[in-house]
């Protein structure tokens, strides 16, 4: 509902205010709430505090960028999160792809599925599903 993602920003502001350092949970649990292209700015927003803090090496926190991105279809904000990784996760590829398949970039998300396979990660039914689309 709105209105528990809207308390969970007024929270979130209210931990940082009190000086209180949000863990990658938090930051995570709070980009799942952004469901609206409205939020965009909100969700860099985050980002920014992400990297000021060093949570943006954390994978859990860039895979939850790269499926806002994503979903959004901000590829290169998308591409640029998933390049900053040091190992990105099958979930982070399949947010990439999916997030490139729904912007109508199927070269591309075909060309980053065969990067994938080649570093040795085999693909799972939600990836491969978002490819067939």
């Amino acid at each position: 509902s709105s209105d528990l993602w809207d308390k969970a920003l007024e929270l979130f502001s209210v931990m940082r205010n009190m000086g209180i350092k949000p863990d990658g949970y938090a930051v995570v649990a709070l980009l799942s709430g952004l469901e609206e292209p409205s939020l965009l700015d909100i969700g860099q927003g985050i980002q920014g505090l992400c990297i000021k803090s060093g949570l943006d090496s954390n994978a859990h926190v860039g895979s939850s960028l790269v499926t806002m991105y994503s979903r959004w279809a901000c590829l290169d904000s998308a591409q640029g999160v998933f390049c900053s990784l040091e190992q990105p996760d099958l979930v982070t590829w399949s947010a990439l792809i999916a997030g490139m398949i729904h912007s109508g970039d199927s070269k591309n998300a075909l060309l980053s599925f065969r990067s994938r396979n080649m570093g040795g990660m085999k693909a799972d039914p939600v990836l491969l599903a978002s490819i067939l689309g």
